[in-house]
C-alpha cells in the first residue's frame, strides 16, 4: 500500500527543490521561472543540467521537455523499531513530459504536463512474494517512512495530467486536471536532501503521495518578484478509486470522500537577486472528509485542518555576492525549519517541529570524479495525539503484547550528505537516530518499538533534456 508522501513522497521520498541550486540561463527563462512557484517533490527545477546538442536539443526546439528521475533507496533499522536489524528498499522511476503548446500548437503561454511512475523493484517480500513494508520493521511516523512502499511492477502509473496557462505577463498562473497538491505546496526547504519530509503533511492531510492524483486545480498570483499567493483544490477519493487502472482512469471522480483545499503565501529569493537568499512559507489546509477517532471508533466528525509554516535563510556565503549562473553560486551555509500544527486531535500528529542546517558546496578535497554538494543536519520532533497512541497500544495488545504506552514525544536526529558523480548521478548516505518511536506502521508486531539507529542510502539517476 502506498504511504503518504512529501511530500513525495512526500515522500516517500522525494526529490527536493534545491536551495539556489541552478539559475535561469537568460532573461526569457528568468521571466518564465519567475511565475508562481510550483515546486514538484518529484522533479524539482534546478536538478537537471543542459544536455549535449542532439536529440534533446531538437525536442526542446519543438517544445517537448523530458525529465527522468530514478530513485533507489536502501535502509536498515540497525537498532530501532519493532523488529530491529532488517533491510528494506525500493526503486522509483519517474518520467515527466512537458509540452509547450506555444511551439506545438501556437497557444501562447500554455503547457501540458504528463507524468508516469514505475516501481520496478521492492525488497523485502513475504513467502508468497507479496510486498513487506520496511515500516513494519522500523515502525514509526519518523522512523519507517524513508521511501514510499509499493509493490514491484513494470506497469506504469499515471500520476499527473494537467493543463497550465500563464496570464498577465506571467504573473497569474492557472493549472487544472489530474493533479496532487503536494506538488505545489508545503515546498521542501532542506536543499539537496531526499529525506526532507513533513510528518504532519504526510500523515494528517489525507492527500496520498504524489504517485497518485485526482481532479483538482490551483491558481497562483505573483505579487512581486519574491512574493507569491496561491490556492488549490483537489477531490479526495477512496484509495481503491485512486489506484484504479494504475491511475489511468485519469479524470474519474468516483469514490469521492471529500474536498481538500490549501492556501499559501510565500516569500522567496535566490542568488540571482540576493547574496543571502531567504524562503518563508505559510500554508493552511482543510479537508472536509469524515474523520473517525482511531481509538473510539464510534466517534466521528467531518472536517480537519492545520497550518504549516516553513522558513530557510542563507546566513554565510564565501563571496557575499549574487551569482549570474548556477555554476557561480558560492559555497554557503544556511538554516531551515518547519512548524506545523493540526486542529484535530483525531489525527495522528498534534504538532511538529523541524530545525536544521545545510552546508552547500563545502570545500573538501575529493577525487576529481566526485563532488560534495551538501552536508545536512536536522532534528525533527512530533507530538502525537493520545487517541493515536491508545489505538496503537490496542493493536499491540491484540497481538499478545503488553499494555505499555509509547511516548507522545518522538524525535529524529539526522545527518546526511549528498554527492554528485558526473552529470547524472547523486548519492545521499544518511544516518538517523530515532527517539521514542511509535508503532504506526508495524501493525503486525506485538513488540513495543525501541529507540535506536537507522542507516541508509539513496541513489538518484537524473535524465532529460530541460
Amino acid at each position: 500500500m502506498l504511504r503518504d508522501f512529501y511530500v513525495a513522497i512526500t515522500c516517500c521520498f522525494c526529490v527536493m527543490n534545491t536551495v539556489a541550486s541552478e539559475l535561469p540561463a537568460g532573461n526569457a527563462d528568468a521571466k518564465k521561472l519567475d511565475a508562481p512557484v510550483m515546486d514538484n517533490p518529484y522533479l524539482a527545477k534546478g536538478w537537471y543540467r543542459e544536455s549535449e546538442p542532439g536529440l534533446g536539443e531538437l525536442l526542446n526546439d519543438k517544445g517537448i521537455v523530458y525529465r527522468g528521475l530514478m530513485l533507489n533507496a536502501l535502509f536498515n533499522n540497525i537498532s530501532t523499531g519493532a523488529r530491529v536489524g532488517h533491510t528494506g528498499g525500493q526503486t522509483i522511476f519517474i518520467n515527466a513530459i512537458d509540452l509547450d503548446l506555444a511551439k506545438l500548437a501556437n497557444m501562447a503561454n500554455s503547457r501540458i504536463h504528463i507524468e508516469g511512475v514505475i516501481f520496478p523493484w521492492h525488497h523485502p517480500g513475504d513467502e508468497d512474494g507479496n510486498m513487506v513494508e520496511f515500516g513494519s520493521y522500523a515502525g514509526s511516523y519518523l522512523g519507517g517512512d524513508q521511501y514510499p512502499s509499493h509493490d514491484a511492477s513494470f506497469s506504469p502509473w499515471l500520476s499527473l495530467l494537467t493543463y497550465e496557462i500563464s496570464l498577465l505577463e506571467g504573473r497569474l498562473d492557472v493549472e487544472f486536471g489530474k493533479t496532487n497538491l503536494q506538488r505545489y505546496y508545503f515546498s521542501p526547504n532542506c536543499g539537496i536532501d531526499f529525506l526532507c519530509t513533513d510528518a504532519l503533511v504526510k500523515w494528517n492531510t489525507g492527500v496520498p503521495d504524489a504517485s497518485t492524483g485526482s481532479m483538482g486545480g490551483r491558481v497562483g498570483y505573483k505579487l512581486s518578484r519574491a512574493v507569491t499567493a496561491e490556492a488549490g483544490i483537489q477531490q479526495m477519493r477512496e484509495y481503491s478509486s485512486l489506484i484504479k487502472d494504475n491511475g489511468w482512469d485519469a479524470f474519474g471522480m468516483g469514490g469521492g470522500t471529500g474536498t481538500f483545499v490549501v492556501a499559501s503565501l510565500r516569500y522567496k529569493t535566490d542568488f540571482s537577486s540576493a547574496p543571502y537568499p531567504e524562503d518563508y512559507q505559510f500554508n493552511y489546509f482543510y479537508a472536509d472528509a469524515r474523520i473517525s477517532d482511531p481509538y473510539e471508533m464510534d466517534k466521528s466528525h467531518r472536517g480537519s485542518g492545520g497550518i504549516v509554516v516553513k522558513f530557510a535563510k542563507t546566513f554565510w556565503s564565501e563571496t557575499g555576492k549574487t551569482a549570474a549562473t548556477g555554476a557561480d553560486i558560492p559555497g554557503n551555509l544556511g538554516y531551515f525549519g518547519t512548524i506545523e500544527h493540526s486542529f484535530d486531535d483525531a489525527k495522528p500528529i498534534d504538532w511538529g517541529l523541524t530545525l536544521g542546517m545545510a552546508y552547500v558546496k563545502p570545500q573538501i578535497a575529493l577525487p576529481h570524479w566526485i563532488e560534495l554538494d551538501q552536508i545536512t543536519g536536522k532534528v525533527m520532533y512530533i507530538h502525537l495525539n493520545k487517541s493515536t497512541l491508545l489505538a496503537q497500544r490496542g493493536t499491540r495488545m491484540s497481538l499478545g503484547g503488553s499494555d505499555q504506552m509509547t511516548s507522545s514525544n518522538e524525535y529524529r536526529i539526522e545527518l546526511s550528505s549528498t554527492f554528485s558523480i558526473g552529470t547524472h548521478i547523486k548519492i545521499q548516505p544518511a544516518i538517523e537516530y530515532i527517539v521514542n518511536p511509535d508503532s504506526a506502521i508495524s501493525r503486525t508486531s506485538a513488540n513495543v518499538p525501541v529507540s535506536g539507529w537507522l542507516v541508509g542510502v539513496t541513489v538518484a539517476l537524473m535524465l532529460g533534456n530541460p
